[in-house]
């Protein structure tokens, strides 16, 4: 039962290389795609709260120490920068 086993865990981890490493390459390149570095075209989002945010006013308003996060020492400073966290489903 054993060679069969490892036999078997040869096969799939091999399917698993293949499907991760090989078929990959083999997929049309996304022209239209952001690249590394790239800023964000201009958009506006609803919050958690229902009202309209636009990207540049979160680049552009100081952060206080409401909106900061905890333990964060930037209070008063514009940021460098946006995360964005997108969560799939309607709850």
């Amino acid at each position: 039962m054993g060679p069969i086993l490892a036999a078997l865990s040869v096969v799939v981890f091999g399917v698993f290389v293949f499907a991760l490493f090989i078929v990959p390459r083999h997929l049309p390149a996304a022209h239209g795609a952001p690249q590394v570095g790239q800023k964000a075209p201009e958009f506006s989002l609803v919050d958690m709260n229902g009202r309209a945010v636009k990207l540049s006013e979160l680049l552009t308003a100081p952060m206080n120490a409401a909106s900061s996060v905890a333990g964060s020492s930037a209070s008063g400073h514009t940021p460098k920068g946006v995360l964005l966290v997108f969560y799939r489903g309607y709850w």
